[in-house]
């Protein structure tokens, strides 16, 4: 295995959070033009596809998804009304309101994750998939934009 500790645990963070926001810039370009979603979106569809009984508790997306319930709710409400997702009109018998996949969203989840899974290939391709290093992360990153001009 390969360990890149030539740098400070605050370096390794702020390199991993570059990464990420590479990485979310590139699936948000891609994503809004071919499906008009953002990777938040992405996120929140395979959530909600994931989890047991196709159905999860508003309340239970906003830490993985890092919003708070407002921020949660201002991106289940557009898909709501564009009939992407279905969420529950009162709280369920344990008090809390569920989201699930409407057919459209479920077509839009698959294709959608085609364009993610063509996307992270190549970044992956780029340099992504090696152990984060600085001159990883700034080789990989300066690929994507050589990519996106």
């Amino acid at each position: 295995m390969t360990r890149c500790f030539t740098h400070s645990p605050l370096d390794v963070c702020l390199q991993t959070s570059f990464a990420h926001a590479q990485i979310q810039l590139a699936l948000d370009e891609e994503l809004a033009w071919a499906h008009g979603l953002s990777y938040q979106d992405l996120v929140l569809l395979t959530r909600i596809a994931r989890a047991p009984l196709g159905r999860i508790a508003v309340a239970d997306l906003a830490r993985p998804l890092g919003l708070s319930m407002s921020g949660v709710l201002r991106l289940v409400l557009p898909l709501e009304k564009t009939g992407h997702v279905l969420r529950d009109p009162a709280p369920s018998p344990d008090g809390k309101r569920y989201v699930a996949l409407r057919p459209a969203g479920k077509t839009q989840l698959r294709n959608a994750t085609v364009t993610a899974e063509a996307t992270c290939a190549t970044l992956v391709a780029n340099g992504w998939g090696q152990p984060m290093c600085a001159p990883t992360a700034i080789g990989a990153s300066a690929a994507i934009q050589a990519q996106a001009q």
